[in-house]
């Protein structure tokens, strides 16, 4: 048997399922303990998990291509803040890097967290008006994307982009 489970090289298509099942799972897991920490240490936010649409419009590129989800997206209306999370597995991209794919994947990672992040900031008066968020002014909100990573349950913030709207 052939088995990578970073990249999941299986030659059953059946243990390669279930893999794909197993992995999901954990990161469906993960995301809702971030977003557990969310809600813990900023009061008050609305959180979502898994957000890939905003009342039916999906984050898209111009040409309808999706941009992927926020795996946790926070408003903390009061605060004029919004923040996007990205929650990935760190043992995941050490096993893709030890089959030479982590360069390609890091930079797509990357390269969608800002678009998703540019969509927001594009589409700000969707975004709150899905979310229940009093839309008085679109100005003065901050947009911050970052990531979180873990390692065998210990986390760390690993990367951050930050704009404004004023």
């Amino acid at each position: 048997m052939s088995l990578v489970y970073g990249e999941q090289r299986v030659r059953s298509p059946r243990l390669a399922k279930y893999l794909e099942k197993v992995r999901k799972e954990d990161a469906r897991r993960f995301v809702g303990e971030v977003a557990e920490l969310v809600r813990t240490f900023l009061t008050g936010a609305v959180v979502r998990e898994t957000v890939d649409n905003f009342d039916g419009v999906s984050m898209a590129r111009a040409n309808g291509q999706s941009i992927g989800d926020v795996d946790v997206l926070s408003v903390r209306s009061d605060y004029r803040e919004i923040l996007l999370l990205e929650c990935k597995d760190i043992l995941q991209g050490y096993l893709r890097a030890m089959s030479g794919a982590s360069s390609r994947f890091l930079k797509t990672l990357l390269k969608h967290a800002q678009e998703r992040q540019a969509w927001v900031e594009s589409n700000l008066g969707l975004v709150l008006t899905a979310l229940g968020c009093p839309v008085q002014e679109q100005d003065g909100w901050t947009i911050t994307s970052k990531d979180r990573s873990r390692i065998s349950g210990f986390w760390f913030r690993s990367s951050e982009n930050s704009r404004s709207r004023s």
